[in-house]
């Protein structure tokens, strides 16, 4: 029967594991990356496409290799009161371009929004950012 150590336990983001493994007279290192889970980081980028028929809303996601549900809070004070459609994204360490589409926007008020992520360690929240959809210029 084999039997097991831990040699080294490193915590990171990324948790470095040695396992010593012996069977017999025999050893084998063997090295095993396990990943810690942390808040997702979220950043709120400028919102593009913003007129009367709506505008879209971006950020970028880091899900930390886990599930992580993602979505806009929006309104016109920073208490929101709306917020978008839960979507999902868990790719990798690296960040995840997110975003989502508002419609029937009031010219000319200005409109809050933020990203908020959710994973099993907790929520991150982005800076709170504005935009003002603007009614077209009037023809000719």
């Amino acid at each position: 029967m084999a039997n097991f150590d831990i040699l080294l336990a490193s915590p990171s983001m990324i948790r470095e594991i040695f396992l010593l493994l012996t069977h017999q007279k025999n050893q084998v290192r063997v090295f095993v990356l396990i990943p810690t889970i942390d808040n997702p980081r979220v950043i709120t980028c400028p919102a593009t496409n913003v007129n009367l028929n709506g505008a879209t809303l971006n950020g970028k996601a880091t899900p930390y290799w886990v599930p992580t549900l993602y979505w806009f809070e929006w309104g016109t004070s920073t208490a929101y009161g709306n917020s978008t459609d839960l979507q999902i994204t868990y790719i990798g360490l690296g960040s995840v371009d997110v975003s989502a589409h508002l419609s029937n926007l009031a010219a000319g008020k200005t409109y809050h929004y933020r990203l908020a992520a959710l994973n099993d360690a907790g929520i991150g929240y982005g800076e709170d950012r504005t935009f003002i959809p603007s009614a077209p210029p009037c023809p000719g």
